[in-house]
Order: structure tokens, then C-alpha cells, then sequence
């Protein structure tokens, strides 16, 4: 399920945001910039909606620190406010907003346009090599993994085999694997590796993930399966 962060101090936009995205997609929303920055530094979020003019700041300030910030940098961002004046929208653009919406808006639009700028972004990670799931970021050509945490991204100390079947569970998540389907295709049925490697590899990284939002959980006679945990603490 998509995370989107409404940054709003208006009531009535709440429920229009979250009825025109629909079940896929879970909206949090808060109406000031604090309580904003406070969502960002303990959650992950795929998309972030923002108005501009709030009760303790301005929208455009608050864009900026998102962009400077490592763990929310790459978060896709649309302004979603009632400024619709030219200069504002040239604004937000030059700021490096994904997009602009101005209020009153049609809901199937914004659907359409979150839709329409989540899928960019995915595409844009992929052709970079790269990739998030919640508040880990795998940066395929270098091998490595990076855990956010208030905001700071710290790089997480994998082997090679724990970064490839880390990678491979991250590619299929909620997909229950057995030991022998690991086996063929991580090590792809290597003679030195057997059932109780998969085993070991699968310890270090629950321990090396502690502070993830997500974990391989063991599923009884089946094998793993890599999912969301329930509750995180402190991610970002």
C-alpha cells in the first residue's frame, strides 16, 4: 500500500484526498509544518502532498528542507494549495516540485496526477539503479543497503550473499520462498551451500535490520517470506 502525507490545515480536504486515492493508497494528515516534520523523521511516505500557506510556516521553506534533507530528498512532492497565481506555480516548479495543484481541484485528477507521478518515480529509480521500501533504500550497482533513521540515512554492513538475498526478497515482497527455491536462485544451487545457509543469512540480516520497517519472517513449513513489520520504531 502507498504511505501519502497530506500536509494540510483545512478539514474538508482531508476526506476528499483519501476517498479519490482510494484503498491502494493510506493518507496521514497533518496541518501543521512541525507535525509534518515529526511524520517524516518517525514514517516513510511514498508522496508527499503540501499546501503552502500554514499555520506555523511556509510551504515552499518547508519543500526546501525536505530536498536538503537525506532521507526525504527523493520523496516525491505536490503542492496542493489555493496560491494558483502564475508566480506561484513558476514557485513551486523552480523549487523542483513534482507537481502543482491548485484548489478547488477535481479528485480523479489528482489521482490521476499522484498515479501519474509515483510511477515516474519509480521508473526514474529503477534506470538509476536504486530503489526504497519504506525506510530502506538498495542501491544495486554499488551493492549496498541504507536504513533511514530521524532523517539520517546510514549504511547498513552486508556481506555480498546478504546484500543478493536481501535484494531478491526486497524484488518479491509477501512471496513465501523455500529454502530450496533460495538456494537456485540466489546461489543458484552452489555445491558448497546447503539449507542451513539460507538459515544463517536469514539471522544476520533480521539482526541487521532491527530498525527497518520491514523483516523476513519464517513461515512454518514453507520457508520466508519478506514483509512490512507492524510497527516500527523511530524510522524514517
Amino acid at each position: 500500500m502507498r504511505r501519502i502525507l497530506l500536509i494540510e490545515d483545512s478539514a474538508g480536504i482531508y476526506p476528499i484526498v483519501a476517498a479519490a486515492l482510494g484503498k491502494n493508497y493510506s493518507v496521514a494528515n497533518v496541518e501543521t509544518l512541525a507535525d509534518a516534520w515529526t511524520q517524516v523523521n518517525e514514517n516513510s511516505f511514498d508522496l508527499i502532498l503540501l499546501d503552502v500557506g500554514l499555520p506555523d510556516g511556509d510551504g515552499f521553506k518547508f519543500f526546501a528542507r525536505l530536498r536538503s534533507t537525506s532521507a526525504t530528498e527523493a520523496v516525491p512532492v505536490i503542492f496542493l494549495t489555493a496560491k494558483a497565481e502564475l508566480a506561484d506555480r513558476i514557485l513551486g516548479f523552480s523549487l523542483g516540485a513534482e507537481d502543482y495543484i491548485a484548489k478547488p481541484f477535481e479528485p480523479l485528477e489528482l489521482r490521476a496526477r499522484v498515479d501519474a507521478r509515483l510511477r515516474s518515480a519509480h521508473e526514474s529509480a529503477e534506470r538509476a539503479g536504486s530503489f526504497r521500501k519504506e525506510n530502506l533504500r538498495f542501491d544495486v550497482l554499488s551493492q549496498k543497503v541504507f536504513i533511514s533513521e530521524n532523517s539520517v540515512e546510514h549504511q547498513v554492513d552486508l556481506t555480498p550473499a546478504e546484500f543478493k538475498l536481501l535484494h531478491f526478497f526486497a524484488r518479491h515482497e509477501d512471496q513465501v520462498f523455500s529454502r530450496d527455491q533460495l538456494l537456485s536462485s540466489v546461489w543458484h544451487n552452489e555445491i558448497h551451500v546447503h539449507d542451513r545457509t539460507v538459515d544463517v543469512h536469514v539471522s544476520n540480516l533480521r539482526k541487521k535490520l532491527e530498525s527497518a520497517a520491514f523483516t523476513i519472517k519464517a513461515v512454518y513449513g514453507s520457508g520466508y517470506r519478506f514483509e512490512k513489520k507492524t510497527c516500527v520504531s523511530r524510522a524514517a
